[in-house]
């Protein structure tokens, strides 16, 4: 007997789209003179504070610029940063393709741990449109892998946790889902997943 799927939960990062940080961090340096791969303790600060909307991401530039002594403005920082991110951060034509079709039997959902710049950008591009809603923790001021956001999204989209089917690279929010009975498949690559989708015959 076969589970009934009612909803799928994507994630975003290195799933759907696929971002090269190091090309990104190189680019970032040549045009405005500082990385974007963070030190540990400006990377806490983002992963605990701004990827839950407490703080913004200009406060992460200027931790940034204030590490390497530079005096640039932020708005050129934000602006080389979004056009980067933007050519960097590449659309996986083959998913993009996946989720559409799967649409017509099914409801897809997203559920990303993002900043609101990347949130800007990618709504600019038109990722979320086939979607038909989109989770951001910066919205909902919680992250992957906190057990709230998955029972948040359930109570929002009025399923049981077996009616959903949650798609995600990390192991840990993989691990967290499946503790919670939401079927989980953790995504490796588009054919591995193709040949897990057959299994629940929503391929």
């Amino acid at each position: 007997m076969f589970l009934m799927i009612r909803a799928i939960l994507f994630d975003l990062g290195d799933t759907v789209f696929n971002p090269d940080w190091n090309s990104m961090n190189q680019a970032m340096i040549n045009e405005v003179g500082i990385p974007i791969i963070m030190p540990p303790h400006i990377k806490k600060v983002y992963g605990e504070e701004v990827l839950i909307g407490k703080r913004a991401m200009e406060d992460v530039f200027r931790m940034i610029l204030a590490e390497h002594d530079k005096t640039i403005s932020i708005e050129k920082v934000v602006l080389a940063y979004k056009k980067n991110y933007d050519k960097y951060a590449t659309l996986n034509d083959k998913m993009i393709d996946l989720i559409d079709k799967l649409q017509n039997k099914i409801k897809i959902y997203a559920l990303s741990n993002t900043n609101k710049i990347h949130k800007e950008v990618n709504k600019q591009r038109r990722l979320f449109t086939h979607f038909e809603h989109v989770f951001l923790s910066c919205d909902m001021g919680i992250r992957k892998p906190d057990k709230r956001i998955y029972l948040l999204i359930l109570d929002q989209l009025h399923v049981k946790p077996d009616e959903i089917l949650f798609i995600d690279d990390n192991d840990e929010n993989i691990q967290i889902a499946k503790s919670l009975s939401i079927k989980a498949i953790k995504y490796i690559n588009y054919d591995s997943l193709i040949s897990e989708l057959k299994k629940l015959r929503l391929y």
